[in-house]
């Protein structure tokens, strides 16, 4: 994540005081109220980081990540159409006439 985006995420807490939560439990309409408030901060942080992303950057990250999995699977040998074909062949002799 660019420092940037991080800075702006910083400036968006200052001034709020999240070590000491306050001492009486809040209700399920104070939990809303606040998750309200903290979702158009949270949005606004979350566009920050969208426009200041590097695209090639990711995409390139996420290339040696794929290509690295695809290392690690083994090709296997049937995909198992087979299998449910003689799968479904046995439920249907086994079903009931009418």
């Amino acid at each position: 994540m660019p420092k940037e985006s991080f800075s702006r995420s910083a400036e968006a807490l200052k001034g709020r005081n999240l070590s000491h939560p306050e001492p009486a439990a809040f209700s399920n309409r104070e939990w809303a109220r606040t998750w309200k408030t903290a979702a158009s901060e949270l949005e606004a942080i979350r566009k920050a980081d969208i426009k200041c992303a590097e695209t090639t950057t990711a995409i390139v990250a996420l290339d040696v990540a794929f290509r690295s999995m695809l290392g690690s699977f083994s090709t296997r040998p049937s995909s198992g159409l087979v299998e449910m074909q003689t799968f479904f062949r046995r439920l249907r002799s086994d079903a009931p006439t009418d």
